[in-house]
């Protein structure tokens, strides 16, 4: 079972996938770069890594533009 982190905002969606864990280091980057900024964070298992898991499982995550670059989504949402 594969792990995804997925943090949504402003109709984008930053996601981060591993297929044993998630490393907490990029976990941590990402909060530390995003520090202040609102945004829904979603922690959830799926077969295999690839975004089009989640979407199948719930397709409310097809509702977002996938970005998977941290600067691009901060760019993309306006945080910076």
């Amino acid at each position: 079972m594969a792990h995804h982190y997925v943090a949504v905002r402003n109709g984008y969606a930053w996601h981060y996938a591993d297929k044993e864990r998630l490393d907490n280091r990029t976990v941590i980057e990402f909060l530390r770069a995003t520090e202040g900024v609102p945004m829904g964070i979603h922690r959830l298992s799926a077969p295999g890594i690839e975004y089009d898991w989640l979407i199948a499982k719930d397709y409310w995550f097809g509702e977002f533009t996938l970005v998977t670059d941290i600067d691009e989504f901060l760019r993309k949402v306006g945080a910076t």
